[in-house]
């Protein structure tokens, strides 16, 4: 009974991730505001904005303009619950630490759907995870606390260097402050798993479609996803990888 709270808990957050992922990038307000179409701005009555369950009802159709509604919408909230659950089976949800994870995965899912719909990483999702980064270093020791540090500065310079060097084509400035970030939450050496996981899944994906022609050289591409995988992949499996990685050495 708790993981299926917990689950409907997590498509109630998804709907709002959707929320924010469509205005935060936009200036839009985010609270007062209330929700409405995207095509003909009609504001949305309470009943139709029940998670996934609106969305068959109205057989993926606003109400009121008739316009087929976007599939963002109940897979995100999907997402978002079954990442709650997934939480909760790891680690007790009555604990720190499944809220900060809580709060982390959430963010990265507004992340994840601002920066492909937009190519905008919110800075409010930024510092909202930064907080919980510096609040999780006083339960390190003193030890772990400096490698945290010390990565979060190299993940940001390194970004910061290819962004330059790049002359800001090769990424953008929230893929930098998303780095460094991500050093902060991380530490060594999950941090470089993420980093490798990114870049790899990044080119993987560029040359897939390129292959079939929905893309060319200079094609834009959000990083903002291929990080936040790299943050998931590395926080799952990242010292398995890293030992194995050793052995091969």
């Amino acid at each position: 009974m708790e993981l299926i709270f917990l689950f409907l808990v997590g498509l109630c957050v998804g709907s709002f991730v959707n929320v924010l992922a469509d205005r935060l990038p936009n200036g839009e307000d985010v609270l007062v505001s209330r929700s409405h179409c995207d095509y003909c701005k009609k504001v949305l009555s309470w009943y139709e904005l029940i998670p996934i369950l609106s969305y068959i009802v109205q057989k993926r159709r606003c109400r009121h303009c008739h316009k087929v509604l976007s599939f963002q919408y109940p897979f995100i909230e999907l997402i978002t619950g079954l990442g709650f659950v997934a939480i909760a089976l790891m680690f007790s949800m009555y604990t720190g630490l499944f809220v900060a994870l809580s709060v982390v995965f959430t963010m990265s899912m507004v992340i994840l759907v601002a920066d492909f719909k937009y190519f905008i990483i919110p800075d409010a999702t930024l510092v909202v995870m930064g907080l919980v980064g510096l609040c999780s270093l006083f339960a390190l020791p003193f030890q772990e606390v400096k490698i945290h540090v010390l990565s979060a500065v190299l993940a940001f310079v390194g970004f910061l260097l290819l962004y330059f060097f790049t002359k800001r084509k090769g990424m953008g400035f929230g893929d930098v402050k998303l780095a460094g970030v991500l050093g902060l939450l991380l530490g060594f050496p999950s941090l470089v798993i993420a980093l490798y996981t990114a870049f790899l899944t990044g080119a993987m994906v560029g040359v897939i479609l390129m292959i079939a022609g929905k893309a060319k050289m200079k094609t834009k591409m959000p990083f903002g996803p291929f990080l936040i995988i790299g943050m998931v992949v590395a926080f799952l499996w990242g010292l398995p990888i890293y030992n194995w990685w050793m052995k091969l050495l």
